[in-house]
């Protein structure tokens, strides 16, 4: 974390200047499903430039998991999504969420949902976690964000 959020980290740096994204970083308490050490990543800016950002994000978190192997193979991310998109992301019976998991390489995803804490808790965002090989989730979470923009204009991406 320390790593990804300095402001002076090339890191950071490259990501701010070569694919104009604003990225900040924060801890999210009012989410129960959110561990105490958990970090929240925000990316604004255009959906390839966020895309690619993300790209840049996964292959950097990966070179430091390898620099620090612990022998999993298997990794998870954990993406924020507004509660009006989840049952389009789902898709009738499943098969949008089915989809992408087949299209990413096999990454499973699941939507972390507790009706009982989306009430007590004011948070328009609802967890979905994907979890798999670095390359999968990569996928998954590139194609989620195209769904989203998409859902937002008004119909599902098709492949």
């Amino acid at each position: 974390m320390d790593y990804l959020n300095s402001k002076k980290s090339s890191f950071y740096n490259n990501i701010k200047d070569n694919y104009d994204v604003s990225v900040s970083f924060y801890q999210d308490r009012k989410n129960k499903q959110f561990d105490r050490k958990d970090y929240v990543a925000s990316l604004k800016g255009t959906i390839i430039s966020v895309q690619d950002a993300i790209l840049l994000m996964i292959k950097k978190l990966s070179s430091l998991i390898r620099a620090t192997y612990d022998g999993k193979d298997s990794y998870s991310l954990r993406m924020l999504i507004h509660k009006a998109y989840v049952t389009k992301l789902i898709g009738a019976g499943g098969c949008m969420i089915q989809e992408i998991a087949n299209f990413s390489g096999g990454a499973s995803i699941k939507i972390l949902s507790n009706k009982l804490d989306e009430r007590k808790s004011n948070s328009s965002d609802i967890i979905v976690c994907i979890a798999g090989s670095l390359p999968s989730i990569q996928d998954a979470a590139c194609i989620i964000i195209e769904q989203m923009e998409c859902f937002k204009k008004g119909g599902p991406v098709i492949r």
